[in-house]
C-alpha cells in the first residue's frame, strides 16, 4: 500500500509539475495598449497612416500594461479596412472574417500580431443623421461601423473591432476588443456625411484602445484536470486505508 501511495504521489506531482512548466513556457498575450495615428475615411475604406502620414503605420502610446509594457513610443503596422456598399467586401461589418496580422507590434519580443475577425455595426441609427444639434447621434446606414455624435466643438466618431492577439513564437491566441475614436473639429454630422456621400475623404487623427484577455490553453486545462483527479484518487486510497 505504501509503495502504491508513493507511486501515485509521484505521478500526481509529475503531472502538476508538467502543468506548471507548460504554463511558464506558454506565454499568452494579455494586457492593454493604446495606439495613435491618422485615418483617411471614404465611403468604402478606412486607410491608416502614421502621424507623419506614412501609410499603414501606427504609434504605441500610453497607457500600456501586461505584454505591451515597454512598447510606448514604438511603432507597428496596420492594414487598411475595405468594404463596399453591399457589405460584401474583404472586411464586412457585422460578419466574421479573417484578416491575419491586421496589426503587428513589431517591437514586441516575441512579435505580437492582432488577427482581426469582426467589425461591430454602429448602434446609433439614422434618425439624427440630418441634425446639427449638439448631442444628436448617427449611424449612417445599417452596416456602417461608425457612431457619430455632435459636440460643442464638432463631431466625435467611434467604431469597435474584435479578434485575437497572437504570440508569433508559440501561436497562442488571446481575444482582444478595440475601440477607435476621433474628434473632428468644426464639422457637424451632416457636413461630414456630405463629404463622404459625394466621394470625398475625411482625414483626421485617431486614438485606439485595445484590451487583451488571456484564455487558458485546452491542453493545460486537461493536464490540470488530470492532476486534480489523481489527487482525488490519492485521498480516496488514504481514506480506505
Amino acid at each position: 500500500m505504501m509503495r502504491t501511495s508513493l507511486a501515485l504521489k509521484a505521478a500526481v506531482l509529475g503531472v502538476l509539475s508538467f502543468v506548471a512548466l507548460s504554463t511558464v513556457y506558454a506565454t499568452p498575450i494579455v494586457g492593454t495598449v493604446n495606439s495613435t495615428g491618422v485615418a483617411a475615411v471614404n465611403l468604402t475604406s478606412i486607410n491608416f497612416l502614421s502621424g507623419t502620414f506614412v501609410p499603414n503605420l501606427f504609434a504605441v502610446s500610453v497607457p500600456v500594461s501586461g505584454s505591451f509594457t515597454g512598447l510606448a513610443g514604438t511603432t507597428g503596422t496596420i492594414n487598411n479596412l475595405t468594404n463596399n456598399i453591399t457589405n460584401t467586401g474583404p472586411q464586412p461589418v457585422g460578419v466574421s472574417f479573417s484578416d491575419p496580422a491586421w496589426m503587428v507590434f513589431t517591437s514586441a519580443s516575441p512579435v505580437i500580431d492582432f488577427d482581426l475577425s469582426f467589425i461591430f455595426p454602429g448602434i446609433d441609427g439614422t434618425a439624427g443623421c440630418g441634425s446639427s444639434a449638439i448631442g444628436a447621434t448617427c449611424t449612417p446606414f445599417s452596416f456602417s461601423p461608425f457612431n457619430l455624435q455632435n459636440t460643442s466643438t464638432g463631431t466625435s466618431v467611434a467604431f469597435s473591432v474584435a479578434g485575437n492577439a497572437r504570440n508569433s513564437l508559440t501561436g497562442e491566441l488571446s481575444p482582444f476588443t478595440g475601440n477607435f475614436t476621433t474628434q473632428i473639429t468644426g464639422q457637424t454630422i451632416p457636413q461630414i456625411l456630405a463629404t463622404i456621400n459625394t466621394g470625398g475623404t475625411v482625414t483626421n487623427s485617431y486614438s485606439a484602445n485595445f484590451i487583451v484577455t488571456a484564455v487558458p490553453e485546452p491542453g493545460t486545462i486537461l493536464l490540470l484536470g488530470a492532476g486534480l483527479i489523481g489527487l482525488g484518487l490519492l485521498q480516496r486510497r488514504r481514506a480506505r486505508s
